[in-house]
């Protein structure tokens, strides 16, 4: 292979990765969430305990109850 294909093909496994990665964070937070919400905390008690966003919560909240 040629330098350029070497160079694009590696780039592509950086950004896959990197996309993987942050689904898989997402992922973990939407369970966190899950089970807290299972507890009967609210959104801004769950968002100071994970340390996010109070909004960034409340859309994870959302996507859990439009699953169920």
């Amino acid at each position: 292979m040629c330098n350029l294909s070497d160079g694009i093909e590696e780039r592509g496994i950086i950004k896959g990765r990197a996309e993987g990665k942050a689904e898989g964070r997402i992922e973990l937070l939407k369970q966190q969430v899950q089970k807290k919400l299972a507890k009967g905390q609210s959104v801004e008690v769950i968002a100071e305990d994970l340390v996010e966003e109070v909004e960034i919560i409340r859309t994870i909240v959302d996507e859990i109850q439009a699953e169920e």
